[in-house]
């Protein structure tokens, strides 16, 4: 992430991982993700939106509070099956992209009020998820194939509700800004937004009664849930 054994397999775990190629600062990223995300996963977040303007310097922090990751090993092998990281669109975690996104492309007032009321219209309508996975076989991992892939992707609650995308859009060549504003992306993983619709039943799955929400990854090689917990 004996001294060429050593290094041969560390490469194989994290090509397996869907890390080899990626740049050291990609790397160490991915790394404050994934230990910032398993280490405050417990700890309730609001889905409010922020009561104060949040500036561009603000996004890194807010993107690792809205972001989980997990891995999921096969017990016969200890091989990695699945390797999985998400953002969730909460309103805190938009006010922050937009901040970041508006200073970085110099926006109009105009130009960003538009981004806005777009961003404010997607938020009342969807809940939204940023995922970049590996699987064991790329085909496994194309969650926007039902036939080829090794897992189905539900949105799950403390209540027990279950639900299924609406969407599932493959983001076939991740452009620089995926891969800037979510550090986590690499050539070796599979890129996609999950969208949930927020109208119909689906409605009650951040209710008020909801501690927490997630997404399971669920198929023939086992599950692996990705959690934040509400409060």
């Amino acid at each position: 992430m004996s001294v060429q054994i050593g290094h041969v397999h560390s490469r194989g775990r994290m090509k397996r991982a869907g890390l080899v190629g990626a740049t050291p600062w990609a790397l160490g990223c991915l790394g404050l993700l994934l230990s910032l995300a398993c280490a405050g996963q417990k700890r309730p977040l609001s889905l409010s939106a922020p009561t104060a303007s949040l500036a561009p310097s603000d996004y890194t922090g807010v993107l690792k509070t809205w972001t989980r990751s997990t891995r999921l090993n096969t017990l016969e092998e200890m091989d990695n099956v699945l390797t999985v990281t998400s953002t969730y669109y909460s309103a805190e975690f938009r006010a922050a992209y937009l901040a970041k996104y508006e200073s970085d492309f110099q926006l109009t007032g105009k130009e960003s009020r538009a981004l806005e009321a777009e961003h404010q219209t997607l938020h009342q309508a969807q809940h939204e998820f940023y995922v970049a996975l590996y699987g064991q076989r790329p085909d496994y991992g194309k969650l926007d194939d039902p036939e080829r892939t090794a897992w189905q992707v539900h949105l799950v609650d403390s209540e027990g509700r279950v639900y299924k995308p609406a969407r599932v859009e493959r983001i076939v060549r991740p452009s620089v800004l995926e891969r800037t504003y979510f550090p986590y992306t690499s050539d070796f993983r599979t890129v996609f937004r999950l969208v949930f619709d927020k109208t119909g039943e689906s409605a009650a799955v951040l209710g008020k009664d909801v501690k927490w929400f997630g997404l399971r990854f669920s198929g023939p090689q086992g599950a692996a849930f990705l959690r934040w917990y509400v409060g």
